[in-house]
């Protein structure tokens, strides 16, 4: 009832606890996101609390363009950052550069397309140049 939610923002404002009011009824103090969640990366959409549902629809239209394949290429990434650290450990242009080759759209395809020897193929020479 509005009346409940009146009193747990009050009581919860006297003690200094973060309050959501999902329904509106009664001023909160912070807003929960939609998240979007594909392995490792995570992507967060708010309205602010002007319109959940609206926030919604965007993390679903968000849903349709990063498919699963944005997971599994963040892993591989993070998995390959210590071997490019190891490889150029003095040398954070040179590591930078590796990045620049990898992380591009076209890789990324190459993942969607299952083509992961060709991905290697594209480290094997990132780290193979001097």
């Amino acid at each position: 009832s509005p009346q409940v939610n009146r009193a747990v923002q009050a009581e919860a404002q006297k003690r200094g606890i973060f309050l959501n009011v999902a329904d509106g009824s009664a001023p909160g103090n912070f807003t929960v996101p939609s998240v979007l969640r594909r392995g490792p990366l995570g992507v967060a959409v708010s309205s602010g609390g002007a319109s959940p549902a609206y926030s919604r629809l965007v993390r679903e239209r968000l849903e349709a363009f990063l498919g699963p394949e944005h997971g599994a290429f963040l892993a591989y990434l993070a998995a390959l950052r210590p071997k490019v650290r190891e490889r150029f450990p003095h040398s954070p242009d040179r590591r930078a550069a590796v990045w620049q080759r990898l992380v591009r759209w076209e890789t990324l395809e190459l993942v969607r397309q299952d083509r992961w020897d060709q991905i290697e193929e594209m480290v094997s020479e990132c780290l193979s140049s001097s």
